[in-house]
């Protein structure tokens, strides 16, 4: 609710974190009508941001939301779902500052990785979900 928020105030920033937050809390305590709904206000806020790297992540929450929407049955929620993953799909990947098109939160997990963190560690230190520290790495691995 607090990613919402921010996200119609205008204040993407706080909306990430807010979302990040949420995103944590459902998977911790395994909510997962609400971890299908977060997916999908996170995934429509970062689409709205129009954010080169902000697209491939989009991509990975609407998933995680179909999937777990698919699995509940919560077909109102589906049915929201498959128009975005159109509308991301529709959208052009721009170039990436980084090697093999690397999204900045992509780089910064691998650099954690490579200084030997492991996935709980590289969550707390960027502030983001275990989940999504892997599907980042699993985002590297498709480029």
């Amino acid at each position: 609710l607090l990613g919402l928020t921010a996200g119609t105030k205008g204040k993407p920033a706080q909306a990430i974190i807010h979302f990040e937050a949420e995103l944590v809390f459902s998977r911790a305590s395994s909510f997962k009508p609400g971890l299908a709904s977060t997916c999908y206000d996170y995934a429509e806020t970062l689409i709205e941001g129009n954010g080169a790297s902000d697209n491939a992540q989009a991509r990975l929450l609407l998933e995680e939301s179909l999937s777990i929407s698919t699995e509940l049955g919560m077909h109102p929620l589906m049915q929201s779902v498959r128009p975005l993953q159109e509308r991301v799909s529709d959208r052009p990947v721009w170039a990436s500052a980084y090697a093999d098109g690397l999204a900045q939160r992509e780089v910064e997990v691998l650099g954690l990785v490579t200084a030997g963190k492991i996935d709980r560690e590289i969550a707390e230190e960027l502030f983001i979900g275990v989940n999504t520290v892997g599907n980042h790495l699993r985002s590297t691995k498709q480029g």
